[in-house]
Parts: C-alpha cells; structure tokens; sequence
C-alpha cells in the first residue's frame, strides 16, 4: 500500500530536477503538472512513501531547473510568465568524450540552445555547468582546459556564471565506466588533506578561473570537499539565495539543504524528478542514468508521477 504524504503548501523552491534531465525528456509531463497544479513523487528510498508536491505558483519560491538540452522547454517559457513563475536554468555542457557521455547532444546543437535560451530569458538566469572535471588519467588537464576556453568563448555574454565540480567516485559510477573500458581511478579529493587536494588539482584549477575571468565568467565551484579560493574558485551554490535575491528581489534565509552531501551549500529545495529516468548515458552519473526505464518503469505525460510500473495505471508505484 502506498503511504500519501501531503506537502505543505510552500513557497518552496521547486528543483526540476537533480534526478534526472525532465526539460530534455519530460518537458510536457512537467507542463502537464504545472497545469494541473501538483505532482506526485516517490520517496526514493521508500517508493511506497509518495508526496505529493503543490506547483501551485503561489506555493512556489522559484523553479531551479537542471538539463543539458533546454530546448523541449522553450516554447512553455512564455506561459510560466503569464502563470507568475519565477525560475533560472543550470545548463551543463562540457566538451567530454563520446564515451563519457554517449547520449548527449552535439556541442554546436548545445551552444545554439544557450543562445536561444539567453535571448529569450537573459544571461543572469542561466548557469552554465562545466561540470564534472576529470583529473589525468582519464582527461588530461590540457584537453580540459582547451574544452573550457573553447565553449567560454562561444558562450561569453551568453551566460552569467559557470560552476565546476570534480567527479565523485560513486560505487556505480565506477563500474560503469570500467565495463565502458574507460579509465576509472578516479581520485576522492574529500578524503586528502587540504593541502594535498589544492596540490593535486592546481594545475587545472588556477588556469580555468583565470580563462574564466578573460570571458567575463564569474566561476563557481560546485560542493567542493576544500575552499578553492585560493586557486581563484570561489565556493558556489546550485540552489543559491542571493541569486534568487538578485533576481527577483526575494529574501530567503541562508539555510543548508539537509537532504544534500556535507559539501553541498544549496539551500533547501523540493525536487519532483526521479532516478534511473535519464536517457542521455552519462558514464559517470550518480543519478543512475536509465536505470528505471531499462527496468521496464513507465513514462505517461498524462500521470501524477514521472514512471509508473509498467500496465498497473497511475498512482499505484510501490503497490
């Protein structure tokens, strides 16, 4: 039996969403909940425990949305205005290896789609994400650096700020890109000292803040285990209260998000989306990429929740 649980009605900053690319994938399943005015979402750890999420927009703070193609969305952007939404877009495009990111769009397709996106909502409400960074011996530090000046480039007066992150050596992760045959000794910066981390990745870091600043970029990091100021990074947040303030005049009290890593500076934030939903075959996701879907879960645009099991109808995930 399935355990409803009634959200209280915010405002509350809405994440669509960390767990997977709902803009790329689900855009009008999202727009079909915006107009019905809630969505329903499995707890992930219990799917039997669902909350159903008001989207209501006087229940909603702002909408943080999280993608690396925002073109399904864009024809909807006019009707969040006229709905009295608020929101800004974290756009991840990084220059990695076919491999990497099998799934992903062509970089020419993507850099089109920011410049259509900021002519339509402006630069200040886009994150660009150059995220994640790979060490030697899976990138070397020159290629990325040659991928970041490339897109700062064409992205420059495009977008307002970039944040970086190093990639997490998640269990799943791992195995993905050993049975990928790719290079999967990837390096946990949390468990080194300070000292040692800055050592380590100084020779990427100091570079990228510096191609930053030469195109206007303010440059972020992401949930970083150590304080990369000095090497010209400053610490960032994805769900960010002073962004919100600066672009829509909201006071919101600087609190952590719980429910986030230890690293992770983002204020709270409900989000809708569920893992294993991802079709574009990240190699070193830790949201576990299509994994539900290769499981036989369901997608309906017309459903309360983003899959369902498979021939059992709507509300019934966990039964």
């Amino acid at each position: 039996m399935t355990t409803e649980i009634s959200r209280t009605p915010g405002p509350r900053i809405v994440s669509v969403s960390r767990r997977t690319d709902i803009p790329a994938f689900y855009a009008p399943w999202f727009m079909n909940r915006v107009r019905a005015g809630f969505a329903r979402v499995p707890n992930p750890f219990n799917t039997r425990q669902v909350t159903t999420v008001s989207l209501r927009p006087e229940d909603v703070t702002c909408l943080v949305f999280w993608t690396r193609n925002p073109a399904p969305l864009l024809p909807f952007l006019g009707e969040f205005d006229k709905r009295g939404f608020r929101f800004y877009f974290h756009v991840t495009l990084t220059g990695l290896p076919y491999g990497l990111e099998p799934g992903v769009s062509p970089e020419e397709e993507s850099v089109a789609v920011f410049h259509r996106l900021s002519d339509r909502i402006g630069p200040d409400k886009i994150v660009w994400r150059f995220d994640p960074l790979f060490l030697p011996p899976v990138i070397p530090t020159q290629e990325t650096l040659e991928n970041f000046g490339r897109l700062a480039a064409r992205l420059e007066g495009v977008v307002g700020r970039v944040m970086v992150s190093f990639v997490q050596p998640y269990r799943q992760a791992v195995s993905r890109l050993r049975r990928a045959g790719l290079p999967h000794d990837l390096p946990d910066l949390a468990k080194l000292p300070a000292r040692d981390a800055l050592d380590h990745i100084r020779p990427l870091v100091k570079p990228l803040a510096k191609i930053a600043r030469s195109h206007r970029l303010r440059l972020f990091s992401c949930a970083s285990p150590h304080d990369l100021s000095s090497l010209g990074v400053p610490p960032g947040r994805c769900i960010d209260g002073d962004l919100i303030r600066d672009l829509f005049g909201l006071e919101i009290p600087a609190k952590k998000d719980p429910g986030q890593r230890s690293a992770c500076r983002c204020l709270p934030s409900v989000d809708i989306g569920m893992y294993g939903a991802c079709r574009h075959g990240c190699r070193y996701c830790y949201a576990g990429g299509g994994d539900a879907l290769a499981r036989g879960m369901v997608h309906e645009e017309s459903a309360p929740e983003l899959l369902q099991k498979k021939g059992c109808g709507f509300g019934c995930l966990g039964v």
